[in-house]
């Protein structure tokens, strides 16, 4: 992939922020729901921001936080393409 190429930035800058989202997706849904863990900090979030609904939350905050809807916002921009000098991939044999 002639990564030089504008079209070639755009094919691959989507499938980065794809690729970047799924990862984001997994992370956050293993930290839901098989950890039961609020390894990000979006309690402490929550609490900076909206302290009066923090205060609602707090107390049952591990089953809230198990139900609470994450949304990622990805955006990948490539600097400097031009200093790239091998294909980003490999032809498969």
């Amino acid at each position: 992939m002639d990564i030089s190429k504008k079209e070639n930035q755009t094919i691959a800058a989507q499938l980065l922020e794809s690729k970047i989202q799924q990862i984001c997706q997994s992370a956050v849904k293993r930290a839901q729901h098989d950890l039961r863990c609020d390894i990000f900090g979006f309690g402490e979030a929550i609490h900076r921001k909206y302290p009066d609904l923090w205060n609602k939350l707090k107390t049952n905050w591990r089953n809230e936080f198990s139900n609470i809807p994450v949304d990622f916002h990805i955006t990948v921009e490539l600097k400097q393409p031009g200093q790239i000098t091998k294909p980003m991939f490999r032809k498969e044999k």
